[in-house]
């Protein structure tokens, strides 16, 4: 596995050269909530050549976390000076609203893009998605649910489609209802109602329970020792999209490494990423 990862960080020594850059922040994707905000990471590229985009989503457990973290400002600073469209969004967290308001929301801002894609110069069919823990679990959501209108939400654009043409999820929870003993804490404050009805709740929002044939490139970075979300969890959604036929799968397990595997082992999970969705976005 590390050889695979070191294969795929050579190759980033010849990706596209580094551009400068402008930012802008806390731009409103949608109006229902002051958390409805992303801050935009903009290549400073001339001509009119057509960009591709990352929409970045970040981790908390769905009850924290922030767009202007230092780990993904600084990736989103990374994408753009390498020419990407760099996005870090924001979204309601449960104490302000249960699921699905945190998908409808990525989504919302997916199809902001969209809308906005001649502005911002972005090809509207190159937009990718990454994230971690929770965010994770919103990305591979993401990816898997374009055509499932009960989790778009009510926000701005719905004539334009919230799907990505490829996901990179690490420490990923895909499959809520199977969760060993049950959803925990957090999700069960996701998912709030009755408790007889709780496990069909979990299973609508997990990303498990949507695995199709025509799923976009997926990477998934899992550490084994990840005491937070269990290995198996990355494991059974891997063997989910391959059964069902999805041609571009990939999992890369980390031995030792805990919930922090995309920061601790970043020498090789951000240019293995870099990577992905260079071959995913750039063909």
């Amino acid at each position: 596995m590390r050889s695979l990862l070191c294969v795929l960080a050579a190759a980033l020594a010849v990706g596209a050269p580094l551009a400068a850059q402008r930012v802008e922040k806390d731009v409103a994707y949608a109006s229902a909530s002051p958390a409805q905000r992303l801050d935009l990471y903009l290549p400073d590229a001339s001509g009119e050549a057509l960009r591709p985009a990352i929409v970045f989503v970040h981790g908390g457990g769905w009850k924290g976390g922030d767009k202007g973290g230092g780990a993904w400002a600084s990736l989103a600073r990374e994408y753009s000076r390498a020419g990407y469209v760099a996005v870090s969004v924001n979204y309601r967290l449960l104490q302000e609203a249960p699921f699905p308001a945190q998908i409808a929301d990525v989504k919302a801002s997916v199809r902001w893009l969209r809308a906005h894609a001649a502005q911002y110069r972005i090809d509207p069919e190159r937009i990718g998605a990454a994230g971690n823990s929770a965010g994770a679990h919103l990305v591979a959501l993401l990816g898997l649910t374009a055509d499932a209108p009960e989790l778009e939400g009510d926000g701005p654009h719905r004539d334009l489609s919230s799907a990505v043409q490829a996901v990179c999820a690490a420490a990923t929870p895909t499959d809520l209802e199977h969760w060993p003993g049950g959803p925990g804490p957090n999700a069960r404050a996701l998912l709030p109602g009755p408790p007889e009805s709780l496990l069909e709740r979990a299973r609508r929002a997990s990303p498990i329970a949507y695995v199709r044939r025509d799923a976009p490139p997926y990477l998934l970075i899992q550490g084994s020792a990840d005491p937070t979300v269990p290995p198996s969890q990355s494991e059974a959604f891997f063997t989910a999209l391959r059964a069902a036929g999805a041609p571009d799968v990939h999992l890369m397990l980390f031995a030792g490494a805990d919930h922090g595997v995309l920061g601790a082992e970043k020498l090789l999970t951000h240019p293995a990423m870099r990577s992905f969705f260079d071959h995913a976005l750039r063909r």
